[in-house]
């Protein structure tokens, strides 16, 4: 009888525990993504779904206004291409190729018209050759490192980005 008594006693403090346990890993209220995905909107100029990456829009807000500087990856200056490699890390938990280049060479290539959230967008700033990267969000909008305003988000509607716009493209994190 002791012996039974024992086990119900356990099996009653594992039940409460996990109990415990359950509501305090429980995560972000519905209500609470909501509001992050309406500050988020208005913020950059967004439409976000259920689908959108918060984390991505969290870390992109976290890198706005960081100056640029060209070859550099701090929070005290940026480049294009190490921010979208910060900004994959950040958001997917992926690596991506360092430069401007390598990413362009490992995307999948889409229209602009395809475009989707966290897709990459590749520029022709200067005689011909893609040398800017920045990554798409939604309604025309993208997060890049400008070289005048630093980390910004930008239309691509916008003739200057329009003019030199080269292609659209989707990275694959493995």
């Amino acid at each position: 009888m002791k012996f039974i008594k024992t086990i119900f006693i356990l099996f009653i403090v594992i039940f409460l525990f996990a109990c415990h346990t359950k509501k305090a890993t429980k995560g972000i209220s519905k209500r609470d993504v909501s509001e992050k995905k309406e500050y988020y909107s208005k913020k950059f100029g967004v439409s976000l779904d259920r689908e959108s990456n918060l984390k991505l829009y969290a870390a992109v807000d976290s890198w706005m206004g960081v100056k640029y500087k060209y070859a550099s990856c701090t929070r005290s200056g940026i480049d294009c291409s190490c921010l979208v490699n910060a900004l994959y890390k950040e958001a997917y938990f992926c690596n991506t190729p360092r430069d401007t280049k390598g990413l362009y060479e490992a995307i999948q290539k889409i229209d602009k018209d395809n475009l989707r959230e966290g897709d990459l967008v590749f520029f022709n700033m200067k005689a011909g050759k893609i040398d800017h990267v920045g990554i798409y969000l939604s309604n025309h909008r993208f997060v890049h490192a400008s070289t005048k305003q630093g980390v910004m988000i930008s239309n691509l509607d916008e003739e200057h980005f329009r003019k030199n716009f080269k292609t659209g493209g989707r990275l694959k994190c493995s």
